[in-house]
């Protein structure tokens, strides 16, 4: 395995607990493939692979096919495998996986998966795991939609994705970089149940609050205490 590769599966969910060559010898039966932005995943490719982002970003929505308005269910990124639904019940699905960027992915064969899963305890407790985490965003989002105004979705949203800290560490840093705030308002929008300007706004009041800062298309996180602040308004 090249590097990159090998960095981001030693990390990836679906491996915790198996050692470097046990994954080497799973990717062997595998195969890297490339996928230019906007690309919408066929259901034949989902119904007979699994993929596991190596670079890049898919993300998995619905739309409705009258007004054209989209609703954004999951974001995987590096590490994370799609569709575990589709592997399992082996059902057609209204849910779409489209690229956000150009992303690089390991496309992982449902015969291969199904024997690993067989010979392997640890990759089984891995997708039980995946699987309620899964469960646990769903029941997150639609809380937030119930119950919450969207400066809070989006506050919720925001920390969320914040990177995999223990919260001491997370209050200690100065400025967290937000890879999440680096897409469209439009594409936030759809995460939130909102729309483009809404989302701008919101922004902008989070700006304003001095919770983030933005520039070059980058943003950060600079007050951390206050974005709490928002969360349990």
């Amino acid at each position: 395995m090249d590097n990159e590769l090998t960095e981001v599966l030693t990390k990836a969910p679906l491996f915790v607990g198996m050692e470097a060559d046990k994954i080497e010898e799973f990717v062997k039966s595998c195969k890297i493939v490339e996928r230019e932005k906007g690309y919408i995943f066929s259901q034949d490719e989902l119904n007979r692979s699994l993929f596991i982002p190596i670079k890049g970003t898919v993300k998995s929505y619905q739309i409705n096919p009258i007004s054209s308005k989209a609703y954004i269910i999951f974001l995987f990124s590096a590490g994370q495998i799609f569709d575990i639904i589709t592997f399992i019940d082996e059902r057609q699905h209204e849910i779409l996986f489209e690229t956000i960027e150009d992303t690089k992915l390991l496309e992982v064969p449902h015969d291969v998966m199904n024997r690993w899963i067989a010979e392997n305890s640890k990759i089984n407790k891995n997708i039980i795991y995946l699987l309620s985490e899964m469960l646990q965003n769903l029941e997150q989002n639609a809380s937030d939609l119930a119950l919450y105004d969207t400066v809070t979705r989006l506050a919720r949203l925001i920390f969320r994705n914040l990177p995999a800290k223990q919260p001491q560490q997370l209050l200690d840093s100065s400025k967290i970089k937000l890879k999440l705030l680096s897409l469209s308002n439009e594409s936030i929008a759809q995460m939130i149940g909102s729309v483009r300007e809404v989302v701008s706004r919101n922004i902008k009041t989070l700006k304003s609050e001095q919770v983030i800062e933005a520039d070059d298309k980058k943003c950060r996180l600079i007050n951390l205490k206050s974005l709490l602040k928002f969360i349990e308004k």
